[in-house]
């Protein structure tokens, strides 16, 4: 009988999954007119901040909850949620990371090299998503 793997029960997935939706859901909200920034004062949050601090919630939760909560599977699958999202926000802002001393538009927000360099982040998730499945499929 073949050992399979329930996806509904891997983090993992969860985690893959809203990533990809949150990449999608920002572009598009972006792509139609919507502005995901917020600005105080004259100061400009990014929405690559926000997901810097899901990341870190998420990510530091974890380390810091007892371990029979950390044994919960809908807590883990509710951490890698955000974890995924933060990731998939701080994704999405990547081509203005890495342009921030020059002028930022939307024409940089749909780079070349932006798109470019969230392809490769993307494929290194899916490659982690499949080696983390191979490996609890054995």
């Amino acid at each position: 009988m073949l050992n399979r793997i329930k996806l509904a029960s891997d983090p993992f997935f969860y985690l893959f999954f809203s990533f990809v939706v949150a990449i999608l859901a920002a572009r598009a909200y972006v792509y139609f007119g919507g502005d995901l920034n917020v600005s105080f004062n004259g100061v400009i949050i990014h929405h690559y901040m926000y997901g810097i601090i899901l990341m870190m919630v998420s990510g530091t939760s974890i380390f810091f909850l007892d371990s029979r909560f950390t044994k919960s599977n809908k807590l883990r699958i509710f951490f890698a949620i955000l974890f995924g999202v933060g990731l998939g926000l701080v994704t999405d802002e990547i081509s203005f990371i890495f342009s921030v001393a020059s002028f930022y538009s939307l024409a940089n927000y749909y780079s070349a090299f932006g798109l470019l360099i969230e392809v490769v982040i993307t494929v290194l998730v899916v490659i982690l998503f499949v080696l983390t499945t191979l490996r609890r499929k054995r």
